[in-house]
């Protein structure tokens, strides 16, 4: 059986890009999230690209409305939502999304 050898002579991109994912993902939980809501906001699950939050005794969807031009990318909501939440930065890097958006 011959020895098989592997050359990592070349930068792990994917490695970088999923870290850079995580950290941005904790910047916003703790410098955001965190500040904004306090003591209303618990961490329920996190990974390296999403994170799971309880949010008490406040409307997420008002915060969404009021910062969404600089935290989150809400162009999959439709233009007449219940929420009022405007369509902005579709697909910009690093802005967060709702999922439960239906």
């Amino acid at each position: 059986m011959n020895k098989a050898e592997i050359w990592l002579d070349k930068p792990i991109y994917v490695g970088m890009s999923m870290l850079d994912l995580a950290k941005t993902i904790y910047d916003f939980q703790y410098n955001y999230l965190a500040g904004r809501f306090g003591e209303k906001f618990t961490t329920c699950y996190t990974d390296t690209d999403y994170v799971i939050v309880e949010i008490r005794e406040q409307d997420p969807y008002e915060a969404m409305i009021k910062d969404c031009h600089q935290y989150f990318d809400t162009s999959d909501y439709p233009k007449e939502n219940i929420y009022g939440i405007p369509q902005v930065n579709k697909k910009v890097l690093g802005m967060m999304k709702d999922e439960t958006n239906d």
